[in-house]
């Protein structure tokens, strides 16, 4: 999780290629970070994108901030997972909705799709394949999502009415 992304996938992690002093990264995080992101998506175009889905941070990462915690994802699942793809944006779709976000209301992801990057901010619209095909077998309705933007809480609390439950 992130607290101002709300994740820190594929598509954030093009932030560390570039050049700057951490006295901008510190800046730029906090004044339109997510804008960052799509420009740099749309010119750094990885072939694979991959997120190790085994430990990540839940509530207000990307550190262990207080409300924060080393979270392992197969004491949810009962198993790991992998995410990959040729679509950075796509990728992270799936890995925000795994963490109980709702990736259709995060800055980035509406950013990213008017500028073509990716054509839907629904995860249920995108196509799994592996061993586990299922976007609803995939979900941690208990990993603690960040506060990063206001309907946070609510979307635990009216997931089923957007179809997310298992």
């Amino acid at each position: 999780t992130h607290s101002i992304t709300c994740s820190t996938l594929c598509a954030k992690n093009l932030f560390g290629t570039t050049p700057t002093t951490a006295v901008h990264r510190t800046v730029c995080h906090h004044f339109g970070i997510e804008n960052i992101i799509v420009d740099l998506a749309r010119e750094i175009k990885p072939c694979l994108n991959i997120v190790d889905c085994s430990v990540g941070i839940s509530g207000e990462g990307p550190t262990l901030n207080p409300g924060s915690k080393t979270d392992d994802v197969k004491s949810h699942l009962g198993f790991w997972v992998i995410l990959a793809g040729a679509n950075t944006f796509a990728v992270d779709l799936i890995g925000s909705a795994m963490m109980y976000q709702k990736p259709w209301l995060v800055t980035k992801f509406n950013l990213a799709r008017s500028q073509g990057l990716i054509s839907t901010t629904d995860p249920r619209n995108l196509t799994l394949i592996g061993d586990e095909t299922n976007l609803m077998n995939l979900l941690m309705p208990k990993w603690t999502p960040p506060q990063c933007y206001p309907q946070t809480k609510a979307s635990i609390k009216n997931v089923q009415e957007l179809s997310l439950q298992r």
